[in-house]
């Protein structure tokens, strides 16, 4: 009987020895090792006309083959307001999504940036050079 429990011990050991080598197996391969390359480092415009300026910096650096309703959309007042919004789409999305909602920001007052993510809203020139629009439809933009 005792011979049975040490064994029963025993197998829970080393169950829990390689119940651990798998977590930090998995924890050494899922870490990222570039963190440091993550940080962000803000600058934010220190006025209304800079931050104008930063805006066509970004708008020049796009693609000119880029789907026109990825583009960077900007709602402004033509002055600084109480409130700015910065809207970005998510990985399978385009700015176009948040359009409506922006608006709707603006409407209220604030002036409206939504942005597209890099590399987003190109052609793929992989697959001929077509991308696929807000809405599914597949067009051709190059």
């Amino acid at each position: 009987m005792a011979q049975k429990r040490m064994q029963g011990i025993h197998r829970g050991e080393i169950l829990t020895l390689i119940t651990g080598l798998i977590f930090a197996v998995a924890f050494l391969i899922l870490t990222p090792r570039d963190i440091p390359m993550l940080l962000s480092h803000p600058r934010p415009a220190e006025s209304y006309q800079e931050a104008l300026q930063l805006i066509d910096i970004f708008r020049s650096q796009e693609p000119q083959k880029m789907n026109p309703l990825c583009r960077t959309q900007l709602m402004t007042h033509g002055t600084k307001t109480a409130r700015a919004v910065i809207l970005v789409h998510g990985y399978t999305s385009s700015p176009q999504q948040f359009h409506d909602l922006g608006r709707r920001f603006y409407e209220s007052g604030c002036n409206v940036l939504i942005a597209p993510l890099p590399h987003h809203g190109l052609a793929d020139l992989m697959t001929t050079g077509r991308s696929i629009s807000p809405g599914g439809s597949e067009k051709r933009w190059l």
